[in-house]
């Protein structure tokens, strides 16, 4: 059936193959299901009928110029009429129920699997299989947003997203908790709902090769800048966690530069203040020193 809103709907007799899903691409509209054949049309009311390598086919997507079908194996097209046929690799042997393409890349979600439940691929043709980070039976995915977001019919948590999916890594929320893990589930990166952030070695970095730098000078001195800054101890407005830290409004008028009012709330570049509190430390540090030598020689000539 078709329609031009989505409200009022025009049914149109197909009865060659049992339809099960449907995409849009290169001007076509292509569709598969059960009876070893995919159906294309220009303008959703007239269609063809085209052989293709197996009776069953779950789900198709399109993108990067490609017609993917997913079902036991896989199948690409360019067109809709000739096809591909892949068969996968992996030893599970399940059955693909849905597939999607976003960000330069196909992902398809098994409901049947034993333990890779998802497969990912850039081309179509070369596939990486990965372990969800629940096995529940996932029964279909979409992408939207910079996400990728699949649903399962049964287990505790039947939503699962990601923005990132490789073979080595996936990116998760579920329990209030935004995860990424590796396929055994070794969880390297947690980000709460509360916004606190974990990682598995406590190693944070930044960009810092000379390469990227210019307009290089020596530092200036820190020591005024952090002895004047006002560290308090609060809580956040509904959570009674004692914390301690800066106020925005304060720093703003010491170091503008370490607040971004770049959205509704100001925030501290607390990335920066560590650098600066280094800084400062190694003042110090030298001038202890310079003071240590200072009493040794008054020491000597006593």
């Amino acid at each position: 059936m078709t329609s031009s809103n989505g409200i009022n709907w025009t049914l149109i007799p197909i009865n060659s193959i049992l339809i099960y899903s449907i995409t849009f691409g290169n001007g076509i509209f292509v569709a598969v299901g059960i009876g070893g054949s995919a159906l294309t049309s220009n303008d959703g009311i007239t269609w063809d009928t085209h052989t293709v390598p197996l009776e069953y086919w779950a789900s198709i997507t399109y993108g990067n110029g490609l017609f993917v079908a997913v079902g036991e194996d896989v199948m690409t097209s360019t067109n809709g009429v000739t096809w591909n046929y892949i068969q996968l690799t992996n030893n599970e042997t399940p059955t693909w129920n849905s597939i999607t393409f976003g960000n330069g890349l196909f992902v398809a979600v098994s409901r049947s699997a034993v333990i890779n439940k998802i497969m990912t691929s850039s081309d179509g043709t070369t596939w990486n299989f990965i372990q969800p980070p629940e096995d529940n039976n996932w029964t279909s995915i979409a992408y939207g947003d910079g996400l990728f977001v699949s649903v399962a019919r049964d287990g505790i948590n039947r939503i699962m997203t990601s923005g990132i999916l490789t073979n080595s890594n996936i990116i998760s929320f579920k329990n209030n908790t935004l995860s990424l893990s590796n396929p055994i589930e070794e969880e390297n990166l947690n980000i709460m709902s509360n916004g606190d952030v974990f990682n598995k070695n406590g190693t944070y970095g930044v960009l810092s090769d000379i390469r990227l730098k210019e307009n290089i000078i020596p530092a200036q001195s820190q020591i005024e800048d952090i002895k004047n800054l006002n560290f308090v101890n609060y809580n956040m407005i509904g959570d009674n966690k004692n914390m301690i830290g800066l106020i925005a409004q304060e720093v703003e008028k010491i170091c503008p530069y370490l607040v971004d009012n770049s959205a509704k709330y100001k925030k501290v570049k607390v990335s920066i203040l560590y650098m600066k509190s280094a800084k400062a430390l190694q003042e110090l540090i030298n001038k202890v020193e310079i003071l240590e030598n200072e009493i040794k020689e008054l020491k000597n000539n006593a």
